[in-house]
């Protein structure tokens, strides 16, 4: 039972070295905003999206991949020749339905490429945050394998937003609460972070709004040879 699992919410680059090393289920959470663009991706019908490191990686694979999109962001602006920035309102349906989109971003890449070749890798956000929760229990009941939350916070430093994502995940994954919070109190509260204030300075403030719906979606990334492709519940 889940109840006997370990559950550990852990951080960055060294949290998810530990969970590769423990052969834990990785849930990787980055609300603004990279686990909420793929989600919403693959909510629309991209075929999966593959997340890179590096850039030059990003360029290598698009020319392996006919009808891929370039997409990502550093500083949280849009890489020079990518087609779309970390935004998820630029993942519209018309755009991304059947493409395969190669990514890179500043801080949830990164923990991904550590996390390659884990037994389980999926993504969790404000978004999916329920059917998250249920497909991470899930699998581990099935595996028997403990389940490690890993926050990317922003740029080597922990942040508010996901960590308060992961501890919500945590618990709803235990069993200890029934629901997460309201839609109305998780925008609230984003727009106070600092990667909410500092989205909202670049004038993404619409993307801080819509990362704040909680529940919205249904979709969970998860991590195979291909790359992210999206579960429903």
């Amino acid at each position: 039972m889940v109840s006997e699992l370990q559950i550990r919410v852990l951080f960055g680059i060294s949290g998810a070295r530990e969970a590769y090393r423990n052969s834990d289920i990785a849930v990787v959470i980055d609300v603004l905003r990279a686990a909420s663009t793929i989600t919403t991706a693959l909510s629309n019908g991209a075929k999966s999206v593959i997340v890179v490191k590096e850039i030059d990686q990003a360029l290598r694979l698009s020319r392996k991949y006919r009808d891929s999109i370039l997409a990502g962001e550093r500083r949280g602006i849009k890489i020079s020749g990518f087609n779309l920035n970390n935004s998820p309102l630029e993942f519209r349906k018309s755009i991304v339905e059947g493409k395969t989109i190669i990514f890179t971003s500043s801080n949830c890449a990164p923990i991904v490429e550590e996390l390659k070749g884990c037994p389980l890798m999926m993504l969790a956000c404000f978004l999916n945050l329920s059917s998250a929760a249920l497909y991470a229990r899930r699998v581990a009941e099935r595996l028997g394998r403990n389940v490690a939350i890993i926050h990317a916070g922003r740029y080597g430093k922990p942040s508010s937003d996901d960590m308060f994502c992961a501890e919500v995940l945590r618990a709803l994954i235990r069993g200890d609460i029934k629901s997460p919070p309201p839609t109305d109190l998780v925008k609230e509260f984003l727009k106070y972070t600092s990667a909410g204030i500092y989205l909202s300075s670049i004038g993404r403030s619409d993307d801080v709004e819509y990362c704040g719906n909680v529940d919205l979606l249904n979709v969970v990334p998860i991590w195979t040879e291909n790359g992210f492709i999206g579960s429903s519940v």
